[in-house]
């Protein structure tokens, strides 16, 4: 299996784009290293098992569901042992798999507004490009 995919979102203002992304990546961090709180995990699995058969509901997001077991090779019973394996899921579970996969060494930061307002307090994270709406390809791997 190939690397997956690990995102996180927030609304913000854009003059506190900056402030909003540290508490995003500090947020990353103790996800990687403390366990998460036993109700709060209980309620995210509800959640997720409560939603399941809505998130098939509908034949594109079925496919959707499916494209992701293919491409990852999750196996024929994924969907259908979903539910059962979630609720097995331990708050060790979670921080083991955290601590694993999720790494801040090869991260992309994608960031939606009005740029040229919040690119100034962005500088000494790392390097900035900016795409414009007008240039946005989502069929290229670059995006432009």
């Amino acid at each position: 299996r190939g690397p997956g995919s690990f995102y996180s979102t927030a609304d913000t203002r854009t003059e506190k784009t900056l402030e909003a992304l540290n508490l995003l990546l500090d947020q990353i961090q103790k996800f990687r290293s403390l366990e998460i709180p036993a109700d709060e995990l209980q309620n995210a699995k509800s959640f997720l098992v409560g939603s399941f058969p809505l998130s098939i509901e509908v034949p594109n997001d079925l496919a959707t569901r499916l494209t992701t077991v293919f491409l990852y090779e999750l196996g024929d019973d994924y969907l259908k042992t979903y539910r059962d394996r979630l609720a097995t899921v331990s708050a060790a579970d979670v921080l083991r798999v955290a601590k694993e996969k999720i790494s801040s060494d090869n991260v992309v930061i994608v960031l939606v507004g009005k740029a040229d307002e919040f690119t100034k307090q962005l500088e000494g994270l790392g390097r900035i490009g900016v795409i414009p709406l007008s240039k946005l390809n989502l069929d290229s791997p670059n995006l432009q």
